[in-house]
């Protein structure tokens, strides 16, 4: 129920410890990890030959997120992506190069609609400021992706397209009714439900018309209320990286996990800190068996899904 990053080139024995605990799901990968692609196949072979079940993840959207960059093919950014066709085409090239990496899940699409031009965080992220067509590409580079056998993950879940800070350093606040998002943020993302994308990711921002306590990462009214009872999803959510500062700056990692659990989440991503990410283990182990087995049984059927699909 966990994806960890870590720092080097290749596996230490810390970072091997923490892949034995059989809570950790996957690792995520970083430019600190990154020296060339020869290199990064051989530490994505390291990692599978370490365990097989771990899911080797990256953020490699195109443009200004591109965590694999010399030698690997150039997508621009989803801005300059001009129709279905070529958003297809970006998917099926992004997925054949991961593929040949050995990397399993790419944190891509960007489901956000570019509706606020003083957001310092999306921006040409977006394919477009229209939600339909947001919602037309970006399933179609999802569908790209999955062609190539990489697991695509729409993001980010209500949508972040809005909001004036970033995530990263503060926590954003919309002030959206659900009326406004149903007429414009949720637009992809309930496309995307309904064309059965294996994984949503969440966004650490609070809308105080729909929880005026968490944000949607840790939103029971957001992730259970919206996104599984109302669109009916059953696929694997995702927590953005916890450690940025909108969500550590104010909980911790017990918090947000013991709460994230509570909203609905399946896997968490915990992206530098060792100690943060033990911490978050040892409440995972705390959590009741029966929710355990629940996010395990949609981690089983990414991984049997996505098997079948190679």
């Amino acid at each position: 129920m966990l994806i960890i990053g870590f720092d080097g080139l290749t596996l230490t024995a810390a970072t091997r410890s923490l892949l034995d605990d059989p809570l950790v799901s996957g690792v995520i990968l970083f430019r600190r990890n990154v020296d060339s692609l020869q290199q990064v196949r051989q530490l994505c072979s390291e990692i599978h030959a370490h365990r097989d079940d771990l899911l080797i993840s990256v953020d490699q959207e195109g443009g200004p997120v591109r965590r694999l960059q010399d030698g690997f093919p150039d997508v621009g950014p989803m801005r300059s992506i001009a129709d279905e066709a070529e958003a297809y085409n970006a998917g099926r090239i992004m997925g054949k190069a991961l593929r040949a990496l050995g990397f399993d899940i790419n944190f891509a699409p960007v489901l956000d609609v570019d509706s606020n031009p003083q957001n310092p965080i999306i921006g040409e992220r977006s394919f477009s400021s229209d939600a339909n067509e947001v919602a037309i590409r970006g399933l179609a580079l999802h569908r790209g992706l999955m062609e190539e056998g990489i697991i695509s993950c729409g993001k980010h879940f209500p949508g972040h397209g809005d909001t004036d800070v970033d995530s990263h350093l503060e926590l954003p606040l919309l002030q959206a009714t659900y009326e406004r998002l149903e007429r414009v943020e949720l637009i992809p993302f309930a496309a995307a439900v309904r064309a059965g994308i294996p994984m949503l990711m969440t966004a650490h921002i609070v809308l105080p018309e729909l929880d005026p306590i968490w944000p949607a990462t840790l939103s029971p009214n957001i992730v259970n209320g919206i996104l599984r009872q109302q669109f009916g999803y059953d696929g694997v959510v995702v927590s953005d990286d916890l450690e940025m500062a909108a969500v550590a700056d104010r909980y911790s990692p017990t918090t947000m996990i013991e709460q994230g659990v509570a909203a609905g989440l399946d896997l968490f991503l915990m992206c530098h800190t060792p100690k943060k990410q033990r911490e978050a283990l040892d409440a995972l182990r705390a959590i009741p068996s029966d929710r355990q087995r629940l996010s395990a049984k949609r981690l089983h059927n990414l991984r049997r899904d996505f098997s079948t699909s190679r």
